[in-house]
Formats: C-alpha cells, structure tokens, sequence
C-alpha cells in the first residue's frame, strides 16, 4: 500500500485565509486479493478559502473538493472510474453573544463510467441551522436541510435537533434526534443525517478554521472562533 500526502495553509491577507491539502492512495494489488481489480488507486484534493473580518461576526468559508477513484479490470470487459466535485460556500453569523445562524450551500456533481458508459448526478444542498447557548456549559441547536438530486430523485428534507454539553475543557457531547434525514454522507461534513436518534462526541478548540492558534495581541491572526468535530 502506498499513500502520499502534501498541504499547506496560509494567509493571504490579514482576514483571508487558504487551505490546500492532496492526498494519493494505491493499494498494490491489496484489493485485487479479493476482487478481479488489478488495483483501486484513489486522489483527494480540496481547496479551502476563509474570510474573518476583525469583529468575527460574519464568517464565510468556501471549499473545493476533488475525489477520483479507479478499478481496473484484468478482464477485456474495462474498467470503472468515477470522481466527483464538491463545492460548498458557508456563512456563520454571530447575531449575539449567545446565538449563532450558519447558513450553507453546497454542489455535488458526480461522474462514473462503467464499461464505456458513463453516468452524471447533480446534487443541491442548502442548509440552515440555529445555534443558541444555555448557559456557559448547555446549548441547544436545530438544523434544516433542503437536498435535492436533479433528474433521478425527488427533494428531501431533513430536519432535526441537537442538545449539547460540555463535559470539560475541550470536550462536547451532543444528543440528538433527527426527524427526518437522508444519506448524503459526502455532503454531511463529518455529521450524521440519517433519521433518527444519535450521540455526537467533539473537541471545542480556540484556532482559526486551518489550525494556526491565535497569537494574543497580534492584529494579523485570525480572530478566536469556534469548532467541533466528531
């Protein structure tokens, strides 16, 4: 197996921000142990830009992801190839110093090939979620999600809420319960969609959105913000 990886973050400006990160994958012939594949080589690259004024109100995060996977067959029947292309554009606006709105767009488009035909989905996602703190250690949040895959499926909606604590220092529980959800794992960013009840675990940290802390008193950082992770 052999895996490479390269990225690098950066500022571009005082309150811009990017992100860059490759990554290639070949299994050596793992996957041909258990299939008729020769190999399934895969790339991931994603590209991220983010924009912090000094009064961290509003903050706009936009992202670009690339996924290309291969099989390639031994027989004379080909191959199959797909990738896909991820773009999302987020807003996170702090309406006051206990409520926070995040609004999000993303598209999805997919390509495969099978054989010599090949097949393209389209998917739309917009996003809304309300985030409001109950105290220093109790938040509550509700999200709604508007999913819509062009020319194959119907809109779906989810919706859902979320209870959350913070157990110590750094460290989120969520308990949840989605009403209504869909499987869209590539888009979800890390969150679970699927209808029904789930916990979430996730670090609470004080960097800005590609890891570099802020240093205190220097104008050029990105101000304080907020992340959690699963």
């Amino acid at each position: 197996q052999t895996s490479f990886s390269l990225g690098f973050t950066g500022r571009l400006a005082r309150d811009l921000s990017i992100l860059f990160r490759h990554t290639d994958f070949d299994d050596g012939g793992l996957y041909s142990a258990f299939t008729s594949t020769n190999f399934v080589p895969s790339a991931r690259t994603s590209i991220g830009l983010a924009y912090r004024p000094g009064n961290d109100r509003l903050n706009l995060l936009a992202r670009y992801d690339l996924r290309d996977d291969v099989e390639g067959f031994t027989g004379a029947s080909g191959g199959t190839s797909s990738y896909s292309r991820l773009m999302s554009l987020e807003g996170i606006f702090q309406w006051d110093a206990a409520t926070q709105i995040t609004g999000k767009y993303a598209r999805r488009l997919s390509n495969s090939s099978f054989e010599g035909v090949e097949s393209e989905t389209v998917t739309d996602l917009w996003l809304g979620r309300v985030a409001h703190d109950l105290s220093s250690r109790w938040n509550v949040s509700t999200e709604f999600r508007w999913l819509r895959q062009h020319d194959t499926d119907p809109a779906e909606l989810g919706y859902g809420v979320e209870l959350g604590y913070l157990m110590k220092k750094d460290l989120m529980v969520g308990l949840g319960w989605n009403f209504a959800g869909e499987d869209a794992w590539e888009l979800a960013g890390g969150r679970r969609w699927a209808r029904g009840l789930y916990l979430r675990f996730g670090f609470k940290f004080d960097e800005d959105l590609f890891g570099a802390k802020k240093k205190g008193g220097d104008k050029g950082d990105a101000p304080q913000a907020k992340a959690a992770g699963k």
